[in-house]
């Protein structure tokens, strides 16, 4: 999805304004799961292209479940 050019309409204004705030949000939250997950940043990932999409999965499920239940940062990701 894409934001409209000729934002002329108070209904083009909306969805502009919801966009900037959704991907403000998916850039934040794609931030903190390169920071705990580190093999995510630049070419980390040296895999086929199906193993490394299991890889992208399985970090985004440990994401969520840490968010989930609230544990505690590790003592190497605490000092970054």
């Amino acid at each position: 999805m894409t934001p409209v050019i000729n934002h002329d309409t108070q209904e083009h204004r909306a969805y502009n304004s919801a966009h900037v705030r959704t991907r403000v949000k998916i850039e934040m939250v794609n931030g903190q799961l390169k920071n705990k997950f580190q093999c995510l940043i630049g070419r980390g990932l040296n895999l086929i292209p199906s193993r490394a999409c299991d890889v992208i999965v399985a970090c985004c499920v440990l994401f969520n479940l840490h968010k989930l239940y609230n544990e505690p940062e590790d003592e190497d990701n605490a000092a970054q």
